[in-house]
């Protein structure tokens, strides 16, 4: 299943939010997968230093292994971009899209309904994804019953102060070796 459906992703990405969703649970499962990995700064460093071809290539050998990681989508957006390639750029930025849409889908982001996330990096993401900014303090706690980041945030355009919560338990489980 989990086969399928990144097959599905990597080709078309016509998958709806669910199917998405179960793809990064699938992924989860993977040797591969790896909650804590830094890789995608090598791409950052590469378009810091204007190397734009060799930012697409790292970041394309990167996702043989981390197929689902949002920073990767990001930093090929920005290379394809800086190179004129519009086309590869979109087709990243949808992909990117699609990721953190099935990040939307597991939540409302409440602690009585958080967004499930499986790179604590990619809750950054996540949130200016919605036009929000940390602006406090982050507490790792309980929400619905299991792990969670709780982090104070400000949202960018109503200046609104809230508390926006994340399920980390598929990244519990793998640094628990579950």
């Amino acid at each position: 299943f989990y086969k399928d459906l990144l097959s599905k992703f990597n080709t078309d990405n016509e998958l709806t939010d669910e199917q998405v969703y179960m793809l990064l649970i699938g992924f989860a499962q993977q040797d591969t997968y790896k909650p804590y990995t830094q890789e995608a700064d090598q791409v950052y460093d590469l378009n810091n230093q204007e190397k734009f071809d060799e930012a697409i290539s790292k970041a394309n050998e990167l996702l043989k292994a981390n197929p689902l990681l949002p920073a990767l989508y990001k930093e090929l957006i920005f290379a394809y971009r800086k190179k004129g390639n519009e086309t590869l750029a979109d087709n990243s930025q949808k992909k990117l899209q699609g990721i953190l849409n099935a990040m939307l889908y597991t939540g409302d982001g409440t602690c009585d309904n958080p967004y499930v996330v499986f790179w604590v990096r990619e809750e950054y993401t996540l949130l200016k994804y919605l036009d929000f900014k940390k602006t406090g303090g982050v507490n790792t706690g309980t929400c619905a019953g299991q792990m969670a980041d709780k982090i104070e945030v400000t949202n960018l355009t109503t200046k609104d102060k809230t508390e926006i919560c994340f399920n980390i338990m598929p990244i519990f489980k793998r640094t628990m070796g579950k």
